[in-house]
Parts: structure tokens; sequence; C-alpha cells
């Protein structure tokens, strides 16, 4: 083994820090990538490390040919191995410690483009954060859809500039396929944007955010209750966990996507336990997708929503919101259970003050006591809950609990003018 000579007098001749054998030969090794990339007047500034995507890029390109700005790529590798054979008289016999050097200067030289691209806005003092959904999706303003319109645009702040924020919540457009749902969503988060399909029981799905703003989950129609579920668990996750290129072991970043959906029904909602996730609203209710419009004042409204973000505005709904106003569309996208009509027919005919889950089971849908599973009872429960049914308990042992039958609407008082005397 040729001995090696570290020289450690400073970096202010950066060929002399370099790592030699006993005739002074530059050595194969990461150290030596690195330093050259760090320091070569053709390589100093060019490869950078991308903080949103977790990857290498070339930031600058160097004046040789087949590099360009974009994402450093397995081609590369070998492009500046060739370049350093010939050029430096090193020749790197192994392509990790080509990767493991890029790696290292690149991490010296770490960014966030949409921060950098957040910090240069300026906002004009207009206020659009509220009214975009009607003003360019012909979105019908309410106060629920004005607090969806702002409360997305704030965690999409919020996610690029609080990593692993908590952020459960996927508004969803709804209208007809082909006018402009997808596009108008690009727009907002153009260029980092994506609606590729999403496999989320693979661990590549992690990955596949990574460097994506905005990701849009389509035809939510389409998804099973499973499904479903797995996609709310998916989106509330405030980190991911995978294995970059370069990278000898995993790593766990905070997550910074946010995600929204799409859909061309308007029943879709399968998981009727709980759908507080999804916040709906009807493109083209009032006017056409204005798409150009949208685009020529995007910039304005991030900016906006930036601002508020560093105002320290509210990103969620209130107890209250969700309840008056959040819920009660939620609860119209739901597709019923098919047994809640059977069910609700039996309430509103029977004379008792409550009942039990198993009295519906049997008495109502005629299940054997030995049939009856877990999840019937589960099923049960909800329903009653859904048509507005109280749980309780016993206060006495054994404590059963019951359903207590919600206040019956009173009559009103008979028209005087229409009685027989």
């Amino acid at each position: 083994m040729p001995e090696l000579v570290v020289d450690n007098s400073g970096f202010g001749d950066w060929r002399r820090q370099m790592l030699k054998n006993d005739r002074q030969r530059a050595i194969d090794c990461r150290e030596n990538v690195y330093l050259i990339l760090r320091y070569h007047p053709l390589w100093a500034g060019c490869v950078a490390y991308d903080e949103f995507a977790q990857r290498v890029v070339i930031r600058k390109a160097p004046e040789i040919d087949d590099f360009e700005v974009g994402h450093w790529r397995a081609e590369h590798d070998l492009q500046l191995g060739f370049w350093l054979s010939q050029s430096e008289r090193m020749v790197v016999k192994n392509k990790d410690t080509l990767g493991l050097g890029v790696l290292m200067a690149a991490k010296r030289a770490c960014f966030h483009p949409v921060r950098e691209f957040l910090d240069g806005l300026v906002w004009d003092q207009v206020s659009r954060s509220e009214d975009w959904l009607t003003d360019f999706l012909g979105v019908k303003k309410t106060p629920y859809t004005m607090r969806v319109a702002r409360y997305f645009l704030l965690n999409m702040i919020a996610r690029v500039m609080q990593p692993g924020c908590i952020m459960r919540s996927v508004p969803v457009l709804e209208g007809p396929q082909n006018r402009g749902k997808s596009t108008a969503l690009r727009i907002l988060a153009d260029p980092w944007f994506s609606d590729t399909h999403l496999n989320l029981q693979s661990k590549d799905s992690f990955q596949s955010i990574q460097g994506v703003w905005l990701y849009e989950i389509s035809e939510m129609e389409s998804f099973s209750r499973a499904e479903v579920t797995r996609v709310k668990a998916f989106v509330s996750s405030r980190d991911d966990n995978f294995r970059p290129p370069y990278e000898g072991r995993t790593i766990q970043p905070k997550r910074q996507v946010v995600f929204s959906g799409s859909t061309n029904e308007s029943l879709y909602l399968r998981d009727w336990s709980g759908n507080t996730r999804f916040w709906p609203v009807t493109t083209e209710a009032e006017a056409p997708i204005n798409l150009d419009g949208l685009a020529a004042i995007r910039d304005q409204i991030l900016a906006e929503a930036a601002f508020l973000h560093r105002a320290g505005e509210r990103r969620h709904p209130t107890r209250d919101e969700e309840k008056d106003l959040f819920a009660p569309e939620q609860e119209q996208r739901a597709i019923e259970h098919p047994w809640q009509a059977r069910i609700d027919d039996w309430l509103a005919v029977g004379t008792f003050e409550r009942t039990t889950v198993g009295e519906v089971l049997s008495d109502c849908l005629k299940f054997e006591a030995s049939k009856m599973l877990t999840n019937h009872s589960q099923d049960v429960g909800r329903i009653l809950h859904r048509l507005g049914w109280q749980q309780k308990r016993e206060s006495e042992p054994p404590r059963r609990r019951y359903y207590e039958r919600p206040a019956r609407p009173k009559s009103p008082p008979p028209d005087p003018s229409e009685l027989p005397f």
C-alpha cells in the first residue's frame, strides 16, 4: 500500500490538500473527488443538494460537454469519471467512490428551491386567499369554501417552511372530467406538482413524493373503503422513510408535500366512520374554470399565503367550524351504508326511547346471535350515531351501553283558521 500524504496547511491551495501517494499523485478516493468538485475552477458551485427533493443536482452547468442544469443522474458519475481520468489523470475505479465524493460536495451547498421562490415574492396587499376557488375554479362562495381556500394555501406554505407540521386534510375538487381541475392544481404548485399514480403499498411511494409540493390523488370515487383508509393514513404521516440515491442508509425527512383529491362523482366518501380529512368543493358551480386567470395571479395568491403564514394565521378549522361548516359538506358526499335506511325506518316507527346495538342486529336486521360479528356491531353503532342517537351507559352495574333517541321534533300548533269551530 502506498503511504498517504495529507497536507494540513490550509485550503488556500486546494490541490495541496489532495491525498497523494508516495509519488505525489492524486489517490483514487472520495475525498479527492470532493475537493475537485468544490474548488476546481470548472466545478466550483456546480453541484448542490436540493433539500426539498432530497437529491443531488447540477445547479450551475460546468463548461464540459453533456452536463446541463438538472438532476445529477447515474450517467453523470461516468462522465465525471472520464473527465477526471483525462483532465486530472485520476482514474476512479469504483463508481461508489464517485457517488460519495459528489454527495460530499453537494451537501456543502444545500438549498431549498420552494423557500427561495416564496422568499422572493412580494405581496401587492390585495386579498385573494379566500376567493381564489370562486374566482378561478367557479366554486360557489360560502363561509365553508372561503375557509377551505385559505386554509389549504396556508398549509401549502407551512409544509415547506415547517416540514413535518400537521397537515391531515385533503381538499377534493369535484367536477366533470377534462375541464381543468388537475391543470388548476398544477398551475398552483408549478413546477413542483405531480399526479402520477401513487402505489401506497410500495416503499417507493415515500421517495416518489420527494420534490413534490402538491400531489393530486385522482379518481377518488374508485377507491375501496380499505384504500380510503390507507390514503388517510398516508397523507397524515409527518415524515417519510426511504433510502435515496448515494445514501448508504435510510433517511427519515420531515414531510413537505400536501395532497389534493379530484373526482367526477358527487358521492365518493366511503369511510362513513369519519371523513373529516376530506374538504370537498364543487368546481364550475358558478362559472367555468379560468386557468389563464389563475396562472396570471398565482404568484400573488402564494405571496399572500406566505405573508399570512408569517403572521401566524390559523390554518385548520376550529371545532365549531368543523361541526357547522365542514361536517355537513362531508356528509353530503358520503356513500350511505346499505343498512342505514332499514335501521332508520325501524327506529322511526318504534315507540322506545332507547335501544342497543344487539337489539338492532336481532330485531331490525334479523341476525342470529351466533352470526353477530364485531364489525357488525361497529357498523350499527356508527349508523345510530349518524342518525343522531347518543351513546350512553347505565349508571348501575353491569353498566351496559345503549343509545338514546334524539329529541323528536315538536308538531307546530294548529292554525286557528283551520279549526272546525
